[in-house]
């Protein structure tokens, strides 16, 4: 699986891990409605570039805008 990443100074990597328990996931119940949220012990906390936010998607955000919606 890889993963797409921005440096601090912005530049877009490509990490690779070799299974999903790599990525530190909070709690991922094999892909069985977990908690997709990266753990503060995950190597990509905040490793989302200049804004240090986390890398994939805004679990919070995503929540937010749809919060509600059936």
């Amino acid at each position: 699986m890889s993963l797409l990443v921005r440096t601090q100074a912005g530049r877009k990597i490509t990490k690779t891990v070799k299974s999903v328990a790599e990525v530190g996931f909070s709690d991922y119940k094999n892909g069985n409605q977990g908690n997709y949220r990266l753990s503060p012990h995950s190597k990509f906390k905040r490793a989302g570039g200049p804004d240090q936010k986390d890398v994939g998607a805004d679990v919070d955000a995503i929540e937010q805008a749809t919060g509600g919606v059936q």
